[in-house]
């Protein structure tokens, strides 16, 4: 029987990739609730900000507009200069809350995205968004249902944030009505502000569990079957048996002339698991003992490989092995500095084999 996961259930994590590709395209977590609630404290804040000051200017705004009833254009061109009078004096008390407002939506925009970045896919004209069949389909989808019971359970919480906030406060405004528009005014204004910050207060908590919520909806919609997972490190690695016959296509170029040049060396030195160091020399035939190879970690422990091969001693001297390693270049002879530790070494070589050509000899009948 086949396995359900192997079969197309995605249970798999969504990869980076995948979650990089769908961010590019517009895709992730958003709150509409938490942005609405974001936008409408930044307008509390703003009017808490300059309060005073757009009272006094919409006081002055409206004692102009009344005095210039009596001297009223007289003329189309009178009156287009009254209406951009008008309307240039009324933009200096929306532009703060207009700009609040934006920077507050902004902010929480790129923060939800993870940085700034233009998603040409959202940009683009869709014709399909506006297929009234497919629009309606996704609105008695269960989705659907879902955003429709909470859009009833958010109104349903700001009713009753308004009732508790109001509970015992209707007879205090019953008497706004018999007081003066001075004491009147700054008391209900007070109050209104009251009302609209617990409201916001409670549409940002509803908006941070929305937020929750969407982030856990988006990641069960990118999760990947194990099929995909596998298809991605596919494209992203290459296939594995592509890149084992490179691998040993490139190691075969290399190997080649590494191995003619261990043959041809006289001994390895290396230090045991990290530096290997060839040098190649012959008495009466080089000025000095020469490296032909050298290596580190995977490279070191193929020079000792070959060296095994080839028959050639391998002798182990950190200090030496790791002086000729950063000191001398392949192709380069060794300095005066280091020729009396090569030497010893070399020495130990001809030793050894003399020691195994002794008993060659003795087995042959040489003398």
């Amino acid at each position: 029987m086949a396995d359900p996961t192997e079969a197309g259930e995605r249970t798999e994590e969504s990869t980076a990739q995948r979650r990089e590709d769908a961010q590019s395209r517009g895709q992730f977590a958003r709150s509409a609730d938490l942005s609405t609630a974001l936008v409408l404290l930044a307008t509390a804040a703003v009017m808490v900000a300059v309060g005073p000051w757009l009272i006094e200017g919409l006081k002055a705004g409206i004692v102009g507009a009344v005095g210039s009833i009596d001297a009223a254009p007289d003329s189309v061109t009178g009156a287009a200069a009254l209406l951009r009078r008008e309307l240039l004096g009324a933009m200096r008390f929306v532009l703060p809350f207009i700009g609040a407002a934006g920077a507050a939506a902004a902010a929480l925009h790129f923060w939800e995205a993870g940085g700034f970045f233009i998603v040409r896919d959202a940009i683009a004209v869709k014709p399909e968004r506006l297929d009234p069949v497919q629009n309606l389909g996704r609105m008695i989808s269960a989705r659907g249902a879902v955003k429709v019971a909470a859009a009833l359970l958010k109104a349903a919480v700001i009713v009753v944030v308004f009732a508790v906030a109001m509970r015992g406060r209707l007879d205090e405004v019953a008497t706004y009505a018999t007081q003066g528009f001075e004491q009147s005014v700054p008391r209900l204004g007070a109050l209104l502000l009251d009302l609209f910050l617990r409201c916001c207060g409670a549409l940002l908590v509803l908006g941070l569990a929305d937020l929750l919520f969407q982030r856990w909806q988006h990641g069960r919609d990118l999760r990947m079957t194990r099929q995909q997972v596998r298809d991605e490190a596919k494209e992203q690695e290459g296939d594995p048996q592509v890149k084992r016959r490179v691998r040993d296509r490139m190691r075969s170029l290399v190997e080649k002339p590494l191995a003619e040049a261990v043959r041809t060396a006289a001994v390895v030195i290396t230090n045991p698991t990290h530096f290997a160091v060839a040098l190649e020399y012959a008495e009466g035939k080089h000025a000095a003992p020469r490296v032909v190879a050298k290596g580190v970690d995977h490279l070191a422990q193929e020079i000792r490989r070959l060296a095994r091969d080839a028959d050639v001693p391998v002798i182990e001297q950190p200090p030496l092995a790791r002086a000729l390693f950063r000191e001398v270049t392949v192709g380069d002879v060794i300095p005066e500095s280091l020729y009396r530790a090569v030497a010893s070494v070399l020495a130990m070589v001809w030793k050894l084999r003399e020691a195994r050509r002794k008993p060659a000899a003795a087995a042959t009948g040489v003398r």
